[in-house]
């Protein structure tokens, strides 16, 4: 959600946790559960997880909406992914930003506004 740089980039597996160095750079890697693993390597997996070390009480729908068109997806994809994420369990306090996020984005046709 963040368009600056990480100070320590921490990454998360579902193996033991570690810290090893490579040249002068320190690596971390931090054991999380499997569920916050979920769609590796995909925008709604991002999306997902930053969602995750965010607090909905804090996070403005604007940032959330910036961040969605950052992904550059289609209308339906969009429509898909915020779909997804609103029945998730981990993110049952995000579901009324979500949904507010889906109506901002879409109108009653289903088109993304601009």
């Amino acid at each position: 959600m963040q368009t600056q740089a990480p100070i320590k980039v921490i990454y998360w597996a579902n193996g033991a946790s570690r810290e090893f160095s490579i040249g002068n750079e320190l690596i971390t890697v931090k054991h999380v559960c499997e569920s916050k693993l979920r769609w590796a390597n995909q925008p709604i997996g991002r999306f997902y997880r930053s969602l995750l070390s965010l607090s909905p009480e804090f996070t403005p729908v604007s940032s959330l909406q910036q961040a969605a068109k950052r992904f550059g997806l289609s209308d339906l994809e969009t429509k898909k992914f915020l779909d997804k994420l609103q029945t998730e369990p981990m993110l049952k306090e995000w579901k009324p930003k979500l949904i507010e996020l889906r109506s901002s984005l879409f109108e009653c046709s289903g088109t993304l506004r601009h």
